[in-house]
């Protein structure tokens, strides 16, 4: 009898563990603006969800684009050390846009960042040097932010570079906001 009731114990302590066990991470999820300036010629473009492009002082609903759902690719890293912040993030839209950014060094206010896009309009990626773009994280009026896992920022790259042709150049602008990224 005691070898049963033993038998049952170890059965609800596994269910109990079971049970307990924490869900699953919800996916990334982001959004993206680039305007291209200074002598080229390209479109604007966005990605951003049905709810429209992120302004004033916080993310609404439906305004950012979830990992997985339609096609989109976000993959985000916000890692807090001391009073800086290791940035890796990317989102994409297939045949359309890819934006991404990493930085070792983003601060409460922002900082330097390297960068790169590939836009409809043009059949090349362009890239920004090693830290040639800025990001600024703290607005007093769009809510801008960086925290372990997430970030909304604005940036300028003054200098981007087409890989495959190193003498054409833009200058880029836009914001980034990347949630739900690991830390």
């Amino acid at each position: 009898m005691s070898k049963t009731g033993g038998g049952s114990w170890v059965c609800l302590a596994l269910l109990g563990l079971v049970a307990c066990s924490s869900p699953a991470a919800p996916p990334a999820e982001g959004s993206a603006q680039v305007t291209w300036t200074n002598g080229c010629s390209l479109s604007p473009d966005s990605i951003n969800g049905p709810g429209g492009i992120p302004s004033g002082m916080k993310v609404g609903a439906n305004q950012t684009v979830l990992d997985g759902r339609d096609g989109y690719k976000v993959s985000c890293s916000v890692v807090q050390s001391g009073s800086k912040y290791s940035v890796s993030a990317s989102i994409e839209k297939p045949d359309e846009m890819t934006l991404t950014l990493d930085s070792s060094s983003i601060s409460a206010t922002g900082g330097p960042a390297s960068m790169s896009f590939f836009s409809p309009g043009s059949i090349n990626t362009w890239t920004s040097a090693a830290g040639g773009c800025t990001v600024t994280t703290s607005s007093t009026t769009e809510g801008l932010t960086v925290k372990p896992g997430s970030i909304w920022a604005t940036y300028i790259c003054p200098q981007v570079s087409d890989v495959n042709n190193l003498g054409k150049t833009c200058q880029t602008s836009g914001f980034v906001v990347f949630t739900g990224c690991s830390h």
